[in-house]
């Protein structure tokens, strides 16, 4: 029971893990941070067209899978 339950974990850690999305790059990438409000910045294209939000979410709404 307590493996089936550690697998269950590890699963939901990898769908709740945050990641970024730049609109222009159509990429998952690494964002940027700019200033102290949550703006973050593509670091291939420059824009800040950033969204984030978690992997599931972010790949269900922009319709990645």
């Amino acid at each position: 029971f307590a493996e089936a339950s550690m697998e269950k974990s590890i699963e939901e850690a990898q769908l709740v893990r945050i990641v970024f999305y730049c609109k222009d790059c159509e990429k998952i990438v690494d964002g940027v941070k700019v200033g102290r409000k949550y703006v973050y910045k593509c670091p291939l294209c420059h824009t800040k067209n950033v969204a984030f939000g978690t992997e599931k979410s972010i790949r269900s709404f922009y319709h990645m899978d």
